[in-house]
């Protein structure tokens, strides 16, 4: 395994009918990954786009989300994640510093693509997610493409781990977010390294609230438990009072929150009569947690919680505690 095409493709085969993703009443399987990736892999083929060719997303938490981050590294392409807290000063400069030939929007963020649709000169296609209420542009629906393109992958693209598979923009210290680029045996490699430090299994059940336009959201949760052949019960974002019930009633057995997260639950009037049975795994990351902050939730909630720490860079997590041998 070499690269996210045959990461999403071999785990089609091994886990078929596995649900690989639970969003609110959906359930999509291993295999509907693999065939709903395929399809936006054969249109962006068929829309001209190539080996090293840019395409921004601009999309929230949601399967469509990562359909689109994978067709796109199938066909060889390098997925760019756009952060939906941007406006459009932000994006307009993401567009001008990567040049992307295919932006996808969901339907909330059109607006964003009808103020910038005079200044998007790479931009050949777009590509909306949703129903937008009204909009002048020309999009094709990513609804028409799951509709009508084969779920079989049209053009196999040759593709080696060195081959750049994602552009996350990252802020750095100063100046303008930089565009980190991520390989595809870059993402093998952390997905291997993190399902090995925690013991993921296909039987584990994985909570993501965490943007996936973020690395912790994408490379740190998302993209190790596919490796995994794990479930994602994805939610659109954190949500306080839903927490801790979606844990109890999803029999979540992992999770993954920042430090801001962790401080509102351990707040929350119920945060002592909270079913926690499930779970075997959680972590907290992306900002340190104060020691004594983390005893009381490790205390209050009666898991044990693992620190970690990572750059986008680095494809997200690359330092953390283990199992039984935690350091403060």
């Amino acid at each position: 395994m070499e690269t996210l095409r045959d990461m999403v493709r071999m785990n089609a085969e091994r886990f078929e009918d596995h649900p690989a993703i639970r969003f609110y009443e959906q359930t999509i399987t291993y295999k509907e990954l693999d065939e709903r990736s395929n399809q936006v892999a054969n249109f962006l083929s068929d829309n001209g786009v190539k080996k090293g060719d840019i395409v921004s997303i601009m999309v929230g938490n949601s399967p469509e989300y990562l359909y689109l981050v994978i067709g796109a590294a199938k066909t060889g392409a390098i997925a760019g994640p756009v952060n939906n807290w941007w406006l459009e000063k932000e994006v307009g400069y993401l567009i001008q510093d990567s040049e992307p030939v295919i932006m996808a929007f969901e339907d909330r963020f059109m607006f964003i693509a009808e103020a910038l649709k005079d200044n998007m000169p790479s931009v050949a296609k777009l590509i909306s997610v949703g129903a937008p209420e009204s909009s002048s542009l020309d999009a094709s629906s990513l609804e028409d493409i799951l509709d009508s393109y084969p779920t079989s992958l049209q053009e196999e693209v040759p593709l080696s781990g060195d081959d750049v598979a994602s552009i996350m923009y990252t802020s750095g210290t100063t100046g303008f977010p930089k565009g980190a680029l991520i390989t595809h045996g870059g993402i093998v490699f952390a997905n291997d390294s993190k399902q090995k430090l925690v013991d993921l299994v296909p039987e584990d059940v994985i909570l993501c609230v965490l943007p996936l336009f973020f690395s912790g959201g994408l490379n740190d949760l998302a993209l190790p438990c596919l490796y995994a052949g794990a479930t994602i019960v994805l939610r659109r974002q954190f949500s306080a009072t839903e927490f801790w019930p979606l844990v109890a009633e999803q029999k979540v057995t992992g999770l993954y929150i920042v430090p801001t997260m962790w401080t509102i639950l351990l707040y929350l009037p119920e945060a002592s009569q909270v079913d926690t049975s499930s779970l075997r795994l959680t972590i907290s990351g992306a900002a340190p947690i104060p020691e004594q902050e983390l005893k009381e939730c490790e205390e209050r909630f009666g898991i044990p919680i693992l620190e970690a720490y990572g750059l986008t860079e680095c494809t997200g997590g690359c330092l953390a505690n283990r199992p039984q041998k935690t350091k403060v």
